[in-house]
């Protein structure tokens, strides 16, 4: 089965939180693109947990159509 696209949002976010924690493990800085991706994605990951809310999905072609039961 093909995962959705907050399924595939959700693991990206878990991936870039892995790459932080292990960057500051190392004592290394976190570079600045890390922060806006991870707070860009946590932001797309809100918008499609409200729209699903509302009774609406985005579909492979990246288009909004409403769910019907």
């Amino acid at each position: 089965m093909r995962r959705s696209y907050k399924q595939n949002l959700s693991k990206l976010i878990q991936n870039l939180n892995k790459l932080k924690s292990q960057s500051l493990e190392r004592g290394k800085k976190i570079p600045q693109d890390m922060v806006i991706a991870e707070a860009r994605l946590k932001d797309y990951l809100k918008v499609l947990t409200w729209l699903r809310e509302k009774g609406y999905r985005i579909n492979i072609d990246g288009e909004i159509e409403e769910i019907k039961d």
